[in-house]
């Protein structure tokens, strides 16, 4: 894939996801809310962190819970891929 497409073809869909709520919804409200299931990445690099980090924030740093408890959304979607389903399940089991 060219350099700089990946970030165009997701900004285009999430508009585009954007776009079919507001259809659906109509005059209701449309809040975006962006937060990272996984809070600290590879130092200097694309990609998780080295195990031992990654454990220790999956379990003692839960903070994306408390977000959703925030904001309190009637809809919430997540756009990560199936790479980070475990993530999301794991931080949200509760």
């Amino acid at each position: 894939m060219p350099r700089g497409l990946a970030p165009r073809l997701f900004t285009n869909h999430f508009n585009l996801i954007v776009n079919l709520l507001k259809e659906i919804f109509g005059d209701r409200s449309i809040g975006i809310f962006w937060s990272n299931v996984v809070k600290i990445g590879k130092a200097n690099d694309k990609g998780l962190p080295p195990d031992y980090i990654l454990d220790a924030t999956m379990k003692e740093f839960n903070v994306l819970q408390e977000e959703i408890k925030l904001i309190n959304p009637d809809i919430i979607i997540f756009l990560s891929g199936p790479n980070y389903d475990k993530y999301i399940i794991f931080k949200l089991k509760n």
